[in-house]
């Protein structure tokens, strides 16, 4: 006889490997062992310490939907993800999408994410267990689909960020051969206190876009860009028309700009200091979402001056 299917246990911070007949986890089974034994005996599962980190990965090419998880090479505050991974079947992945992680909530978390040469795709989750704590990307040169400068993800050929470290802390110029962000997690909880946009990007996609910058002071745009602009350090379009993103360190009395038309869903969102919002319009002729009190402006006082 075989033993056909075998259950699958789950055991807290470890992997399961399989099934044994002996304690020392040797003469391993599997659902094609031929049993001869006539009396009963017992199975003993095969573990091993889950240490830190378990990824899922997607093939590209061949093989779609495959998919494993398997410990990570994680030590000390860095995770690595290598350039050839395992399925649980043995298959070989050489090329791969990186899914959601998950960790011990014991274990540190990561500050620097290398990343191998033959990643081709990351999930937008992917990292946001580790978002708070990583400080740098680093990209094996042999990758023929990402890049990383100054710790920070890029695609290869940088026309896309794909995530700000989000410790990593002080000015971040972007390069002006950047034209989007990769997804709505790329800024989120940057501890950045500067930013510069290029004179190519044109990803900037609300509020969701730099999400919880705390830290953050001012948002300048390269004067060549044709999509935004800036006041001091506060985010409008390009004819600033309409106010986008006011940085959350803001404080004290804000004054728009007399060209002003519109405000964006939650532009003041985060910034508790501002008291006071002067506004050359006239009361009522624009109104947040019922939902946005103030446009996130919630301890400011807003003076409609008319557009006099």
């Amino acid at each position: 006889l075989e033993y056909n299917e075998l259950p699958t246990p789950t055991r807290d911070n470890y992997i399961f490997l399989g099934w044994s007949m002996s304690k020392e986890n040797i003469d391993i089974i599997n659902v094609n062992t031929v049993v001869d034994l006539t009396e009963p005996y017992t199975l003993y599962a095969i573990w091993t310490l889950n240490n830190g980190v378990d990824y899922v990965v997607t093939s590209k090419d061949g093989e779609k939907g495959v998919t494993a998880t398997k410990p990570l090479d994680f030590t000390s505050t860095t995770l690595t993800i290598p350039g050839v991974v395992y399925t649980s079947d043995g298959t070989e992945l050489k090329v791969f999408k990186i899914g959601i992680f998950f960790r011990d909530y014991n274990a540190p978390k990561a500050q620097i994410v290398n990343i191998g040469n033959n990643v081709y795709d990351i999930d937008t989750y992917a990292f946001n267990f580790y978002s708070n704590s990583i400080s740098s990307f680093v990209v094996d040169s042999n990758n023929p689909y990402f890049s990383s400068e100054n710790g920070v993800l890029y695609n290869k050929d940088k026309t896309t960020i794909v995530f700000m470290p989000a410790a990593k802390t002080g000015t971040y110029k972007m390069p002006n051969t950047v034209v989007n962000r990769y997804s709505d997690k790329t800024f989120q909880y940057t501890k950045l206190s500067e930013i510069y946009f290029g004179s190519n990007f044109r990803g900037y996609g609300g509020y969701w876009t730099i999400y919880q910058a705390y830290n953050l002071k001012a948002i300048y745009v390269d004067s060549n860009n044709p999509y935004y602009s800036d006041i001091d350090g506060i985010l409008y379009n390009k004819a600033q028309t309409t106010l986008l993103k006011v940085p959350e360190t803001t404080s004290g009395t804000v004054t728009l700009p007399r060209t002003l038309k519109s405000i964006s869903t939650s532009a003041f969102r985060g910034c508790s200091k501002v008291t006071t919002v002067n506004i050359y319009m006239d009361k009522d002729s624009i109104k947040p979402a019922s939902w946005d009190t103030n446009w996130g402006a919630t301890n400011a006082t807003f003076n409609w001056l008319g557009t006099e």
